[in-house]
């Protein structure tokens, strides 16, 4: 049995998101942006059928919830960055302000995820608040994303 929604017991709750090695979906080298204010990590991957349902109610979710107070970066676990590029062209049509990153499947290891799609509230100082792991429902994103 796959666990979805709030994981409290997750390993990294309270501590730092480790360091990872990120690049723009274009290849071009990319600095963690989850520094200095709290930011709602998702780590996600094209071939992931529920990873690419659960986008769209995000980016419906962050238009309607004043998600600027807590950004968005969406971090592929892919093997190639072009499989996320695919995906997200095909799930969402007018994408909303997040950041798109990829940081392959390494990051998933780093991260010990075991179920994607996985979100991590970071805090503005770097520490993993909250998880969710599994599909969320637009609902459940609007409560995420609330300040």
């Amino acid at each position: 049995m796959v666990f979805v929604g709030a994981d409290l017991d997750h390993w990294l709750v309270d501590a730092p998101l480790p360091k990872l090695s990120l690049t723009t979906l274009e290849g071009q080298p990319a600095v963690a942006p989850w520094t200095g204010r709290d930011t709602v990590v998702v780590l996600w991957a094209g071939w992931c059928g529920p990873c690419v349902a659960e986008l769209p109610l995000l980016a419906d979710a962050m238009g309607h919830s004043g998600a600027d107070r807590h950004p968005v970066v969406l971090l592929s676990i892919d093997d190639q960055p072009k499989v996320a590029r695919r995906a997200l062209s095909r799930a969402v049509r007018h994408p909303p302000p997040w950041t798109v990153l990829w940081g392959g499947p390494e990051a998933g290891g780093l991260l010990g995820v075991r179920t994607v799609p996985t979100a991590f509230l970071v805090g503005a100082d770097g520490e993993v608040d909250r998880v969710w792991t599994g599909h969320q429902d637009r609902s459940t994103w609007t409560a995420i994303l609330r300040p």
